[in-house]
């Protein structure tokens, strides 16, 4: 017997969730990641870190992997909700990064 679940949201709210958490995880890693850092310089005796020719305290989080990669052709249209790059997924993680990451100022 199989049983079904449901959330109570329509695809819009469980969309904007989706973006909240990933708002909420990306900014969560930032911060432990600035902490980790500030750490580390003072255990070198470094007093700053990170800061750009502005002077702003800029986070990079870089995620690699080593499958074979978007194609060109598709780049742009792959950030798009609902857009797949393969057979599986439902074309919500890239959109969903993209959103939180521009909520929190930044870009992909």
């Amino acid at each position: 017997m199989s049983q079904e679940r449901t959330s109570g949201l329509d695809a819009k709210d469980q969309l904007a969730a989706l973006g909240q958490m990933t708002g909420e995880l990306i900014h969560d890693l930032a911060n432990e990641m600035t902490v980790l850092q500030a750490w580390a310089l003072l255990a070198r005796g470094e007093q700053e870190a990170g800061r750009s020719a502005s002077s702003e305290l800029e986070r990079v989080l870089r995620i690699e992997d080593d499958g074979p990669g978007v194609p060109p052709d598709r780049r742009e249209e792959i950030f798009r909700p609902l857009v797949r790059g393969g057979d599986g997924g439902v074309g919500l993680g890239l959109s969903s990064v993209v959103w939180a990451t521009g909520q929190l100022g930044g870009e992909v």
